[in-house]
């Protein structure tokens, strides 16, 4: 019985194994990619920025190419 015990054990740790590998793999990533990683957030985050005062002109019926401009 002891022998089914501990196989129970290993297969109710095998997705939290799986999880921390997981991150791992994806912080690895993350950190071999922080240049370009790093430039595409700051796009992110002017996108972001500039959405809400485009949305703001374009409901007071300012045209679409000028509220670009």
């Amino acid at each position: 019985m002891e022998h089914k015990d501990q196989r129970s054990g290993i297969h109710r740790a095998a997705p939290h194994v799986v999880m921390v590998a997981s991150l791992v793999v994806i912080i690895a990533g993350m950190r071999a990619a922080s240049s370009v990683l790093g430039l595409f957030m700051l796009a992110a985050f002017f996108a972001a920025i500039c959405t809400v005062p485009l949305t703001w002109l374009q409901r007071r019926a300012v045209p679409s190419k000028l509220a670009w401009a």
